[in-house]
C-alpha cells in the first residue's frame, strides 16, 4: 500500500464523500428535485403576508420590508449544497448520449424497488443489467430478446 501524508489522506477522503454523494444526487434526482421544489414553494408560501389593511395612508402595520426578506430567504436556499448538487446534475444528464440516460434510468428504477443481495453482490447490479438490456431491446432492436443458445436448449451449467 502506497505511503500517504495526512494532507493526501484528508484529500483522498474528500474525494470519497463527494464520489458517494454525486452517486446519491444522481440516483435520486428526480426525488431530490421534486422534495426541492416543494420546500422552496412552501418556503415561499411561507413568506407571502397578508395584505395591509391600512388603505387609507399613513404608516403601513407591516413591520421590516417583507418583499426584501423573502428575496433574501429564496436567494439563500438557492445557494445551497444541494442546489448546487442537483443543479449539477441536471447539466450533467443534458451533455448524456441516449444510451446512458438508459442506464442511469434503469438504475432508477431499479433503486426504488430493491435493496437485498444475491449470491454475494448486490441485487442492484444484475436488476440494473437486466432492466437496461431490456431498455436497449426495446428502443434498438423492437423489442425482440436475444437469448443464449444454451438458454434455449435448456441445458443447465
Amino acid at each position: 500500500m502506497l505511503e500517504t501524508s495526512e494532507n493526501e489522506q484528508v484529500i483522498w477522503d474528500a474525494l470519497k464523500r463527494d464520489r458517494s454523494d454525486a452517486e446519491m444526487y444522481l440516483i435520486r434526482y428526480p426525488t431530490l428535485i421534486r422534495d426541492y421544489e416543494h420546500n422552496k414553494r412552501v418556503l415561499d408560501g411561507l413568506t407571502v403576508r397578508p395584505a395591509d389593511e391600512n388603505v387609507g395612508g399613513g404608516r403601513s402595520n407591516i413591520p421590516g420590508h417583507p418583499a426584501e426578506a423573502a428575496a433574501i430567504r429564496s436567494v439563500d436556499y438557492d445557494c445551497s449544497d444541494m442546489y448546487r448538487w442537483l443543479k449539477a446534475v441536471e447539466i450533467v444528464e443534458k451533455g448524456l448520449g441516449e444510451r446512458k440516460r438508459m442506464l442511469i434510468e434503469a438504475r432508477r428504477t431499479v433503486e426504488r424497488s430493491s435493496g437485498k443481495e444475491y449470491r454475494g453482490r448486490p441485487v442492484w447490479v444484475t436488476a440494473t443489467t437486466m432492466r437496461y438490456q431490456e431498455m436497449i431491446a426495446d428502443r434498438f432492436i423492437g423489442g425482440a430478446r436475444q437469448y443464449n443458445e444454451r438458454t434455449i436448449r435448456g441445458e443447465v451449467s
